[in-house]
């Protein structure tokens, strides 16, 4: 019983390390502006299911560096998080304009989810987040 408890142990730290290893990894390639990196260590945030309130933030930090980055799956994954108020203060502006730079490139679902936030705008902040989805989209076009 002694023999299966100590290697149960040193299983469980060797995936640990490993874990912890590969995580380094993607944060240095996500830091260096690698869109996928960041995308993928946002998501490991993101289903993280210990200390969730740190987790999420940590999500919500790596996808908007990977939809900044131009990766269309971030941008929806970011506008997702401010809608729900996951990981951030609910933001149906800041929302409304990432499902709007994800429907640029005619992602559907973003389409469909950017007319259901755009019924939560008023008038000046439609046109705030229509300004800056803009300033996104030309940003990526130019990039192509």
């Amino acid at each position: 019983m002694f023999k299966q408890l100590i290697s149960v142990l040193f299983i469980s730290a060797i995936i640990f390390s490993t874990s912890f290893a590969a995580t380094a990894t993607l944060t240095q390639q996500a830091e260096r502006g690698d869109r996928f990196a960041a995308y993928q260590l946002a998501t490991e945030y993101d289903n993280q299911t210990t200390d969730t309130e740190n987790s999420q933030k940590l999500a919500v930090k790596w996808y908007e560096k990977s939809a900044e980055a131009g990766f269309e799956t971030a941008q929806m994954k970011l506008a997702f998080k401010y809608a729900l108020g996951h990981g951030t203060e609910k933001n149906m502006q800041k929302a409304y304009t990432w499902f709007a730079v994800a429907a640029a490139g005619g992602n559907e679902t973003a389409i469909a989810y950017r007319e259901k936030a755009k019924l939560e705008l008023n008038e000046k902040q439609l046109t705030e987040a229509d300004s800056l989805a803009k300033v996104w989209i030309d940003k990526f076009a130019t990039k192509k």
